[in-house]
Parts: C-alpha cells; sequence; structure tokens
C-alpha cells in the first residue's frame, strides 16, 4: 500500500469525528454565515491551513474548486430596462416601481458573470411559486401577455439614447 493511500485511509478513520456542512442558498445563507464571497474565502483559507500544518497535504495538497454557487444579483432596480419596464405596467394600471425581490433565480448568472440588464417579470405572486398549488389565474397571465407585447414594442422603437 502507497504512503498517500496509507494516509488517505487515516484521515477517512477520522473522519467520523468531523462535522460536514453543505451551505445552500446566495444572499440569503444566513446572518451567521455571512455573504458568499466571505464564505469561499474562508472555506478557501481552511484549506489552504489543513495544507500547511499537514506533513503529507504540503506535499499533496487538497484543492477547493467552487463549481456553482448561488450568489445573489447586485444589479439596481433603477436600470432603464426595470425602469421602462415599469412604466409600461403603470400605464396599464398595475405597480410602476421596479423593486428588488426576496428569491432566487438564473437571473444572478446572467447579471453578475455577462453583466447583462436583466429584470424577472411575470404574471402571479411569488409567494405562491414553487409551492403546492401553484397556479396563475388566467386572467393575470392573459394581462401580462400584453404588458409584454408593449413593452417590447415601445422598448424597441426608442431612440438609442433612451433605451
Amino acid at each position: 500500500m502507497t504512503d498517500a493511500l496509507q494516509h488517505a485511509l487515516a484521515l477517512a478513520a477520522r473522519s467520523h469525528e468531523r462535522s460536514v456542512e453543505t451551505l445552500r442558498g446566495g444572499a440569503y445563507f444566513s446572518s451567521v454565515a455571512g455573504e458568499v464571497p466571505e464564505i469561499m474565502k474562508r472555506m478557501t483559507g481552511a484549506i489552504a491551513g489543513a495544507n500547511d500544518a499537514d506533513e503529507f497535504l504540503r506535499a499533496h495538497p487538497a484543492t477547493l474548486e467552487f463549481l456553482h454557487h448561488d450568489d445573489s444579483t447586485r444589479q439596481s432596480p433603477q436600470i432603464p430596462l426595470a425602469v421602462h419596464a415599469g412604466q409600461v405596467v403603470g400605464r396599464r394600471g398595475g405597480l410602476a416601481e421596479p423593486c428588488a425581490g426576496p428569491f432566487a433565480c438564473d437571473m444572478r448568472h446572467l447579471v453578475n458573470q455577462g453583466d447583462i440588464p436583466t429584470v424577472i417579470f411575470g404574471p402571479g405572486s411569488i409567494a405562491q411559486a414553487h409551492k403546492p398549488d401553484e397556479h396563475i389565474v388566467l386572467d393575470e397571465y392573459l394581462s401580462c401577455i400584453e404588458h409584454l407585447i408593449e413593452f417590447i414594442w415601445s422598448w424597441c422603437n426608442l431612440e438609442p439614447d433612451t433605451a
């Protein structure tokens, strides 16, 4: 048996003494855990510390790779796209003020990695989304389609300096 394998088995035998945590979420981790970048930095530091403290790991360092994390979206609700969408909805009798939402969605990838201004807009209530008996009232669905038709037409026909 190689030294590396013996060392790995010894570490595995001690693993029952350790607590393994899985952190899920984005800006809503918990106030105790902190923001995603802070947690990633602490985890990377813990791995580096373990590598420094162990002779075997100094020679064969453990690595940590973040394949996916749920960071929050960092974008003002006052971007032109959102303001214009709000104006269209307001003209049609809806709430005209864009606002940030307390929920997660894939918009974070478009905004944070792609630097693509993004809005989330649709019928129904976010409070009802992804829950038992999830549904959308048909009239709200049809109104949403009408809002989007007007929004797309008016956004695409703006003068370039106002878009």
